[in-house]
């Protein structure tokens, strides 16, 4: 009977400890528990963050595609004119130039969501620039006989400012996408534009070419 006594006392003594010792093991899985569960309303808050981003980035990079888009028109329609005025010898190059800049301007924003704002403000201003241009050049295609009767110096002055616009649009097109580049090298160390190189002068051609047809 004692003995049995002193085993029901030694139970009870051992699971009171071993209760005591665990006290501090269940509050700290309580503790990572919750620590777990506030890791995932973290994770999941962030995805939704990620999430809204993406959709913003890609929302300003079709902003971005669109106004390009609307640069290839605009010079398509300089280049039909360029003939008319007799500046399509020293016109053309720029064009071809400047479109090439522009892509760059593209692929850069692609490859770095942080550029595509500076890339979209910078493809507002070119639009704005190649749309004044083309107005400027229908209101001298409206009223090209009495340029012709113009002195050639007087005449020079007007074709002149053609090409300032576009030299202007160039440089300013060049120095966006030197900027962004060197962004994207710093980041990368490479030059993503390099893959596109060959397809851009494809895409450079083909506006060329369209034009020539768009002129016979």
């Amino acid at each position: 009977m004692k003995r049995l006594l002193f085993l029901s006392a030694f139970f009870l003594s051992a699971v009171s400890s071993y209760a005591q010792l665990n006290v501090p093991l269940m509050h700290q899985l309580i503790e990572n528990s919750k620590t777990e569960h506030g890791k995932q309303i973290d994770a999941k808050n962030q995805q939704a963050k990620n999430t809204a981003v993406e959709a913003t980035n890609k929302t300003l990079m079709t902003s971005v595609k669109d106004r390009y888009r609307t640069l290839q028109e605009r010079f398509a329609k300089m280049s039909i004119v360029f003939d008319a005025v007799n500046i399509g010898i020293s016109a053309t190059p720029l064009v071809r130039e400047i479109i090439k800049e522009q892509q760059k301007i593209v692929v850069y924003a692609q490859s770095d969501p942080l550029l595509i704002p500076i890339a979209l403000d910078s493809e507002v201003i070119f639009v704005q620039k190649a749309n004044s241009l083309v107005n400027y050049l229908i209101g001298l295609c409206a009223v090209i006989g009495d340029v012709n009767q113009m002195k050639v110096s007087d005449r020079r002055i007007l074709f002149e400012h053609i090409l300032n616009e576009l030299r202007n649009i160039s440089y300013l097109s060049g120095g966006v996408a030197r900027t962004l580049q060197a962004s994207v090298m710093k980041k990368r160390g490479t030059d993503p534009f390099s893959d596109y190189i060959n397809r851009e002068e494809t895409l450079v051609n083909d506006i060329m070419n369209n034009v020539k047809i768009l002129k016979q």
